[in-house]
């Protein structure tokens, strides 16, 4: 028989990993990062791609990632954190500038040599997704 529940144990590990924080937030992440970069990505008429890409790079630029700190350190998860948001200001999605950090960062987390996987971004990114398609019902 478990001796806590899920959110108390989620507790005991928020401060190093973001999807257990979720779980004691109430989901801040994914409702006050995420869906409103979703949401206006979407009302700007980006298409799902380019939405869901710009979510991503939101979310990565003000939470470094966890599972890159757990398996490179926390000075790595914001190196990555740090290029989502010269990727952001030189137009993200919008502008060639801005797509080329985007893909000059992704050669960078690509590489086989790289321990910088943003794996729990990309959590948090699938749960503004469906968080959004429920309360919008957006296709």
């Amino acid at each position: 028989d478990p001796s806590m529940t899920l959110v108390g144990a989620m507790g005991l590990a928020a401060s190093r990993d973001r999807i257990a924080h979720e779980y004691v937030s109430a989901f801040e992440t994914t409702f006050i990062v995420g869906m409103p970069a979703l949401t206006q990505a979407r009302q700007d008429g980006l298409s799902w791609d380019d939405a869901v890409t710009e979510t991503f790079l939101q979310i990565l630029a003000v939470h470094p990632d966890s599972h890159i700190s757990r398996r490179g350190g926390i000075a790595l998860a914001e190196r990555v954190s740090e290029q989502a948001r010269c990727a952001i200001e030189a137009g993200g999605v919008r502008s060639a500038a801005g797509r080329g950090a985007i893909d000059a960062m992704n050669g960078t987390l690509r590489d086989d040599k790289n321990l910088a996987n943003p794996g729990t971004t990309a959590d948090l990114t699938a749960a503004a997704i469906f968080a959004t398609l429920l309360s919008r019902g957006w296709n």
